[in-house]
């Protein structure tokens, strides 16, 4: 144990601590996006929790809480701020002084996103939108409530009933490349190899990571 070994001599005591493990987890992922993608695909394949490198602490499944800051806030006896001094500087969390409305959690995590991205077949159910839609029995717990719909339609394709998965399809990843100062690259790479050892380019996501045409797409950048 924590030695170096050789892979043959290592998968079968890799292979038994998996088979032994109550709670198996992925830690680090120190690796390139190859490395990457094959330790995802194990874990999702052995129901391993990942626990990735930049993340500050390890999140199990009874930890997940799929509820709004405010009600968390609300209904918790203590909450820790965990968070860096200098995400708290930019973000707008703490001026939330109360239980945010389905309409407003829809604008700010469905709506707004869409508008920034200039994409005009979301964030309405007009003619010619994409039908991204889930339909959930209203419910007191609106935790219940979205823990599993009723029906989820992914452009325009049942792909849940009743909670249950019935078919897989696949979407798009949407990314805009906007104009930036060339003198930043310096800064980040900086930083990437004083917190991390290693050069951004490591950490770009390429189209081989998705084994299917048309994975990503380009939208244009409005500001």
């Amino acid at each position: 144990m924590g030695e170096e070994a050789e892979v043959k001599s290592a998968l079968e005591p890799a292979a038994d601590l998996f088979g032994r493990a109550r709670f198996p987890v992925f830690s680090g992922l120190f690796t390139d996006i190859h490395g990457a993608a094959t330790a995802l695909a194990l874990a999702e394949k052995l129901g391993v929790v990942v626990d990735h490198a930049a993340s500050t602490g390890l999140m199990r499944e009874t930890g997940a809480t799929p509820a709004s800051f405010s009600e968390v806030r609300n209904r918790a006896d203590t909450v820790v701020d965990d968070l860096p001094a200098d995400v708290r500087k930019v973000s707008k969390l703490a001026g939330i002084t109360r239980e945010l409305t389905l309409s407003e959690l829809a604008v700010i995590t469905r709506g707004a996103p869409a508008r920034l991205l200039g994409l005009t077949d979301r964030r309405h159910l007009g003619p010619g939108a994409v039908a991204a839609i889930a339909v959930c029995t209203e419910q007191k717990n609106k935790t219940a409530m979205f823990a599993a719909a009723d029906l989820v339609f992914k452009s325009g394709v049942l792909v849940v009933r009743d909670g249950k998965v019935v078919r897989v399809t696949w979407g798009r990843c949407y990314h805009v490349v906007p104009g930036f100062d060339a003198q930043i690259k310096r800064r980040l790479s900086a930083f990437y190899n004083r917190y991390y050892g290693a050069d951004p380019p490591w950490f770009g996501v390429t189209e081989a990571i998705a084994h299917r045409p048309d994975r990503f797409a380009t939208v244009p950048c409005l500001n």
